[in-house]
């Protein structure tokens, strides 16, 4: 048996600046989120047939407010102020897993679960905008729900192990950032109310109308579902004494099912790479001491669902050094993308203003205490 219990709370002022460094718009938000967990488990094994089965059951209480949340032009003329509705929340949240050991090396293990998962303060909270683009929080946010399976397989030999998994996720009031579109009724009327512009439409091609200063307009929403689905596989084996190896592959499918915005479905989700890989040798010289040479690879994604923004596959190269003084004592050094390797890393966002550059090298040096 366990219990929980957390508080978040924060406030968020942002103002806006033209080119020319001068207030266009201030916006102020304050607000908290309560949780608060009871969980139980059991777990059992037969005799006649090795079978361990774990039952859980997590019931939640989830509240969030937010008492103030407003946008004003310059100076803190033409205030807009919004009343937000407290939201609570309860879910139950289920888990049953299974694991059979068909042998003393060969186990096979099947979950089935249900989760939540509450919006950030950061997507209820912080609205910001630029004359490249606006982003809107959505205060009125609930939390997701997550149903999911998964079912797999590990098999262990005395150097090493070989893991396979396939999920299938399916997530209802799904939290994502969308752009409004011009040509869609619904988003030029959302437009007009968060940038308060009136009858003037926010999103025409020179845009500036109300708080917002630019025609680009980002905005959260729980208006679609999601499917993910994909396979994840981890490998290990210690060649001898000096040498050892390791990788990884995951495979991800991720659409949406159903949206009431103007993303399309059944396209994968912005954000999310299909395909992701890594590879890693390690040298012990001595007992305690270990250098290792990694390779992370991340295939061709999209920043966008729609997939106007490609994003290009990478591969970046690392290297950690390792030293264990004591057991409690340790110093390392590390280099992130040893070859200086220039590339975009995958993320969300609905312009090409958006993109984002990969970390270049990068070196640190480090001590580890354990007392």
């Amino acid at each position: 048996m366990g219990i929980d219990a957390r508080n978040i709370s924060a406030s968020n002022t942002t103002n806006n600046l033209t080119t020319n460094g001068n207030v266009a718009a201030i916006n102020y938000a304050q607000g908290q989120q309560n949780f608060y967990g009871l969980m139980g488990q059991l777990k059992s094994k037969g005799t006649t047939i090795p079978l361990e089965v774990t039952l859980g059951a997590r019931i939640d209480a989830w509240s969030s407010q937010t008492p103030t949340y407003y946008n004003t032009g310059p100076n803190g003329n033409n205030k807009t102020v919004q009343t937000i509705k407290n939201q609570n929340v309860n879910p139950f949240n289920p888990s049953l897993g299974l694991l059979f050991p068909a042998t003393k090396d060969w186990d096979f293990r099947a979950a089935a679960y249900q989760a939540y998962h509450a919006p950030s303060l950061n997507n209820t909270l912080r609205t910001y905008g630029s004359a490249t683009g606006w982003y809107f929080s959505n205060p009125n946010l609930i939390p997701e729900t997550m149903k999911g399976f998964e079912f797999g397989s590990d098999y262990r030999w005395g150097g090493g192990f070989a893991q396979v998994t396939a999920f299938n996720n399916y997530i209802t009031n799904a939290v994502a950032n969308y752009t409004l579109k011009a040509a869609n009724s619904t988003d030029v009327a959302l437009a007009k109310n968060l940038c308060n512009s009136g009858a003037v439409n926010p999103l025409t091609k020179n845009g500036g109308a109300g708080l917002c200063n630019s025609s680009s307009v980002s905005y959260f929403t729980n208006n679609q579902n999601l499917l993910s689905q994909g396979l994840e596989f981890q490998y290990h084996h210690d060649i001898n004494s000096h040498w050892s190896i390791d990788g990884g592959y995951t495979y991800t499918l991720t659409r949406l099912t159903w949206t009431a915005t103007s993303d399309p479905t059944n396209s994968q989700v912005g954000g999310v790479p299909q395909n992701l890989g890594s590879a890693g040798i390690t040298y012990y010289p001595l007992p305690k001491a270990s250098l290792t040479a990694t390779m992370r690879y991340a295939g061709n994604s999209w920043m966008d669902t729609a997939h106007a923004f490609p994003v290009p596959a990478y591969a970046v190269v690392g290297f950690r050094a390792n030293y264990e003084i004591t057991p409690q004592a340790t110093i390392f050094a590390s280099v992130v993308n040893l070859f200086n390797r220039q590339y975009v890393t995958f993320n969300i966002a609905n312009s090409a203003s958006s993109y984002q550059a990969g970390m270049p090298l990068a070196v640190s040096v480090g001590a580890r205490l354990v007392f």
